[in-house]
């Protein structure tokens, strides 16, 4: 079970091009995998 609080996940940091402000970039804050498997 991955983020039962539902907060969105930070993945990336971004500066302007003077570097004097950042802000960040949110993931999705949920992310279903799905499998598959096969067999010869």
């Amino acid at each position: 079970m991955q983020n039962v609080t539902n907060r969105t996940n930070e993945e990336f940091h971004v500066y302007d091009y003077r570097y004097r402000d950042q802000g960040s970039i949110s993931g999705l804050p949920i992310l279903p995998t799905f499998g598959l498997k096969g067999k010869f």
